[in-house]
Formats: structure tokens, sequence, C-alpha cells
């Protein structure tokens, strides 16, 4: 349900964003990793692309935080990831 849940509000993130999201903030307020969210965007048929390492300075000390970023893309015709093959048993 959890998963539901999440899929559902990056259906609504990518049409409020006119179907191209910047994953940095989304990563950051739902506290998921860049891995977890770019599977949840190609699940949902986006094209997920890195964007690399930003890097983010402090506000009240002189420190900068690393942070992977992403950004994903819903384009037309979809691409929806195939399934992994099981192993064929004998």
């Amino acid at each position: 349900m959890k998963d539901k849940i999440l899929l559902h509000l990056l259906v609504l993130t990518l049409i409020l964003d006119d179907f191209s999201v910047d994953c940095s903030v989304l990563q950051q307020d739902l506290k998921l990793t860049t891995k977890k969210l770019m599977e949840n965007f190609k699940s949902l048929g986006c094209r997920v692309s890195k964007l690399g390492v930003k890097r983010k300075s402090g506000v009240e000390d002189d420190t900068t935080v690393d942070t992977h970023s992403c950004s994903a893309v819903l384009r037309i015709p979809l691409e929806f990831p195939r399934p992994r093959k099981g192993r064929k048993n004998k």
C-alpha cells in the first residue's frame, strides 16, 4: 500500500511539473534513496537520467553536502521496463 501511494504521488508531481521532475527535492522530502526514486519513476514509464553531484552549502556553517540528483521525464511513447525472466525449472 505504501508503494501505491508513493506512485500516485509521483504521478501527481509529474502532472504538476509538466511531465519533467528534478528528483533532488522529492528525495529530501520523502527521505528516499536516489536508486529507489529512480526505480519508481522507471516503473511509471519515465526516462531517468542522473545529473551528477550537487554541492549544497550549509546556511549556518560553511560545510558542503554532496547529494546525488536525477531528472525524470515522461515522454511518449511510454517505455515500461521489461519484466525479469526467472530461471527455467527442469
